[in-house]
């Protein structure tokens, strides 16, 4: 992630607040930074490799819904229905990448389209 050590540096590298020197050394706070925009990325890292996991059960269930229902007709109520709770699944995984997307904005100033295909 781009600017996240630029956090944590700027963090490590302010001597003053204002117009005043700080009261302590700066020691835990740079950590706290470090730590912070460490957890952002593994979150980030985690939410992108589930919502791939999420797409990849999603266009299996709807293949073998499809199936289900050319094969046999009397199916397609409940096939319907599971495959709205199966897009209604897989929209909240996207849902929670766009927000891991946010969090990142915030930390680096660097908006990335998560949901995109990736090779």
């Amino acid at each position: 992630m781009e600017g996240e050590a630029d956090a944590g540096d700027e963090a490590i590298n302010r001597h003053r607040i204002g117009d005043e020197s700080l009261i302590k050394p700066s020691i835990d706070i740079p950590r706290m930074a470090k730590l912070a925009t460490g957890t952002v990325r593994k979150a980030l890292q985690a939410s992108v490799a589930r919502d791939d996991e999420v797409d990849v059960l999603h266009d299996q269930v709807h293949r073998e819904l499809f199936f289900l229902m050319i094969a046999n007709p009397g199916t397609i109520t409940q096939a319907t229905y599971l495959m709205g709770a199966s897009h209604g699944l897989e929209r909240i995984a996207d849902l929670v990448t766009n927000v891991c997307a946010r969090v990142v904005f915030v930390v680096t100033g660097t908006l990335d389209d998560l949901n995109r295909p990736r090779d």
